[in-house]
């Protein structure tokens, strides 16, 4: 038996330390190298498992949701997957008006979390393409985009109030109010008299710690919710008209535009219905969400319709197809189109953000790329919009796909004339050559192709010297740069 098997065995049970586990469906393109998976059950047990860890040099790779859409939690290094998923507790819940914030483990998923609170009126935000079954603080924590963000432009990082990690020495260390003696009983506040290394961990993608526990703002339940859409054949042009209406009207929670296919995997209910609505819905659509109170809801919808009148833009209340407002109401509580759509047509997914005036410019040089690799657009890729803050910027994602279930990285399907990972791969190139921007990358092929580029050298290096400061044996999260290439070391407060 290995000494870090010994090791751990010393105060976990032999039912926390797993030797088999499932390969990621969800992302076939790279295989793992897991040599374990580690269940921990308190903080206590996580500040030990990082011990071991650096003393025996293991890479560690934290887990906490059912589902990596993405290959976050695949690592390019032999290592030990941590998975957080036992930790799905409530710790505390400030229903104040001065708090509205709950304290909340790792594992605890938006289903869960959002069904007790909904009891008392509250829920917090779902993220955008990602099941109920996800875990809040990994989504949050991993800055995946949000589905209420077209009014506000809520960012990820801000649902996080304070939060708990461990470093590479294994202690836990407190951010904001939580870090002080006195804290806030009247709510938590992520800001302190000190310089705040909890954006670093947070920036660092489990780079640099690991989180275990973090205050998360709540939001009051909406009541109600009504949806307004529109169809057009052109996206450019849908893209304006939408755009003019919300910044006029400052209306809507969400404002979605998508195509026929992204439709079809949001509103079907069967891999039948899917098929079928993907040959009969429209090829471009935008979705307006309103929630909140009767009245406020009726203020809004009347705003928009006369802006829409004002572009002559045709908007109505009908769905394009039946159960299609049942399902959407789902996604602001209890989403699983994600899962759905993965099932009635597999895919991998390829994400950035564009500003308004940038996008059309990245479309259309994806469109000449997929062209010249002999990619049929319309069949075998989806397009998937998410307005952030009135237009100013969106989230856009790209769907791939190949058709084949259970595929795996050494006998990829052919695409075109490229195989999916060279297709991947290529996709993401011609996005950032464009002006698209990669907001996280995700997975070690991403992080590559970012960090790569010359004019990100500086700051890839300046990542590098961070992560030799927090991490000086490379032991966290490795693949978060590339091919697990470690930090440089620093004598950054010292000789």
């Amino acid at each position: 038996m290995n000494e870090w098997r010994k090791d751990l065995g010393n105060f976990l049970a032999e039912e926390q330390v797993l030797n088999k586990f499932q390969i990621n469906r969800f992302f076939p393109l790279i295989e793992g190298q897991a040599q374990a998976v580690v269940q921990p059950t308190d903080r206590s047990e996580i500040s030990s498992i990082v011990k071991i860890a650096s003393k025996h040099k293991l890479a560690l790779v934290p887990v906490s949701s059912s589902y990596d859409f993405h290959g976050s939690t695949l690592s390019s290094q032999q290592s030990i997957i941590i998975d957080m998923s036992q930790l799905n507790g409530t710790i505390s819940i400030n229903k104040s008006f001065d708090g509205m914030s709950v304290d909340i483990e790792p594992g605890l998923t938006f289903r869960k979390l959002n069904k007790s609170l909904e009891e008392d009126g509250f829920r917090v935000i779902t993220p955008i393409r990602m099941p109920a079954d996800t875990s809040v603080l990994s989504t949050y924590y991993g800055r995946y985009p949000l589905l209420e963000a077209n009014r506000h432009g809520y960012e990820q990082d801000w649902m996080l109030l304070t939060y708990m990690f461990t470093n590479t020495d294994g202690e836990m260390v407190a951010t904001g109010s939580d870090g002080l003696e006195t804290g806030t009983p009247q709510g938590d506040c992520p800001f302190s008299p000190r310089m705040d290394v909890g954006r670093l961990i947070l920036g660092g993608m489990g780079a640099f710690g690991i989180v275990s526990q973090a205050s998360c703002k709540m939001k009051y339940r909406l009541n109600e919710y009504e949806f307004l859409f529109c169809e057009s054949d052109n996206l450019q042009k849908l893209v304006q008209d939408t755009r003019k209406m919300t910044l006029s009207t400052e209306a809507a929670q969400s404002v979605l535009l998508l195509d026929n296919k992204m439709l079809a995997g949001l509103a079907a209910s069967s891999i039948e219905t899917y098929d079928k609505l993907t040959n009969n819905l429209p090829k471009w659509n935008a979705i307006f969400a309103l929630g909140g109170e009767s009245d406020l809801i009726e203020v809004e919808r009347k705003d928009l319709e006369e802006a829409a009148a004002d572009h002559n833009l045709s908007l109505s209340r009908d769905a394009p197809t039946t159960g299609l407002e049942v399902m959407l109401k789902e996604e602001f509580t209890k989403p699983t189109s994600a899962i759905n759509h993965f099932e009635y047509d597999p895919h991998v997914r390829v994400e950035y953000y564009s500003t308004a005036g940038r996008l059309s410019s990245v479309r259309g040089a994806v469109t000449e790329y997929l062209q010249s690799v002999g990619v049929n657009e319309d069949e075998q890729i989806g397009f998937l919009m998410n307005s952030i803050e009135l237009g100013r910027t969106y989230f856009c994602e790209y769907d791939i796909f190949y058709g084949e279930r259970n595929i795996q990285p050494d006998n990829l399907p052919m695409i075109g004339e490229v195989d999916l990972l060279q297709l991947y791969r290529g996709m993401y190139q011609t996005v950032m050559d464009n002006g698209g921007i990669i907001n996280v990358p995700r997975n070690s092929i991403v992080s590559e192709l970012v960090y790569k580029r010359t004019e990100l050298q500086p700051y890839y290096q300046s990542l590098r010297r961070l992560k030799g400061v927090m991490d000086p044996q490379n032991i966290l999260h490795p693949s978060m740069l590339f091919n697990g290439e470690g930090g440089i070391p620093s004598n950054i407060g010292g000789a």
